[in-house]
């Protein structure tokens, strides 16, 4: 979760965090150092910016561990945020995540930003923070088991 963030460079922060641990070479007292890659999801709080009372800070963390399955279900090392559309009103907030929020991603009342894959897993992707309006694969999605 971000706070007191541009929100419209933060993506650019999160893939340097992303691509910083994949170049990373981890020496853990091995032969060989390894090297690891992580998937992140993200939310700004308050979630939104309007109404900062709309959303507490465990909504909003339960937010991003949405993301982060989503961020994983759509092809590990990367990452996905949320945020409301520009004139999202609190009533408007998911209560059921895993079956509020693709709908609201379809209608367009919450905007989904990720990382854009290479099609093939050796290559290198440049990072680009790209935003997309697309409805994302629901039965990929599951919610968190707590």
């Amino acid at each position: 979760m971000a706070s007191n963030v541009n929100r419209h460079k933060f993506p650019i922060l999160v893939e340097r965090i992303r691509a910083d641990i994949e170049n990373h070479h981890f020496n853990i007292d091995a032969p060989q150092p390894i090297r690891l890659t992580c998937s992140v999801g993200f939310v700004f709080f308050p979630f939104i910016d309007q109404h900062p009372e709309a959303c507490s800070w465990e909504y909003a963390a339960s937010l991003a561990d949405y993301c982060l399955y989503l961020a994983k279900n759509n092809g590990r090392n990367t990452w996905a945020g949320i945020c409301p559309a520009s004139d999202f009103r609190p009533e408007e907030r998911p209560i059921n995540l895993a079956n509020n929020i693709p709908q609201l991603i379809e209608q367009h009342r919450l905007i989904v930003q990720s990382r854009q894959q290479s099609a093939f897993a050796s290559e290198p992707v440049k990072s680009s923070a790209r935003e997309h309006h697309e409805a994302v694969p629901i039965n990929a999605i599951s919610p968190s088991p707590s």
